[in-house]
C-alpha cells in the first residue's frame, strides 16, 4: 500500500489489538489513515511507557517474528 493515485503526503496504518489498546470488540482490523505535511495530528505517546518488554514476554515475540511463516 502505496502513495500512489492517493495525493497525500503519506499514511499510518493502525491496528489496536486488546482492550488496553481501547479496543472494544475482539476482531482484527486496521486503520489506514492518510497523512499531510501540514496535519496537526499525531499518533505517537507524548510520554514513553513506563513497562519494559522482557524475559519470557521479549523471547515470545522474538521468536514469533523470526519464525519463518507457513
Amino acid at each position: 500500500m502505496g502513495r500512489q493515485g492517493s495525493r497525500r503526503g503519506g499514511v499510518v496504518v493502525l491496528n489496536a489489538s486488546g482492550p488496553e489498546t481501547g479496543q472494544s470488540v475482539p476482531h482484527l482490523h486496521f486503520h489506514v489513515v492518510p497523512c499531510w505535511s501540514d496535519d496537526q495530528a499525531t499518533f505517537w505517546p507524548a510520554d514513553r511507557s513506563a513497562h519494559q518488554v522482557a524475559g519470557p514476554v521479549y523471547d515470545g515475540l522474538a521468536a514469533a517474528l523470526t519464525a519463518p511463516s507457513a
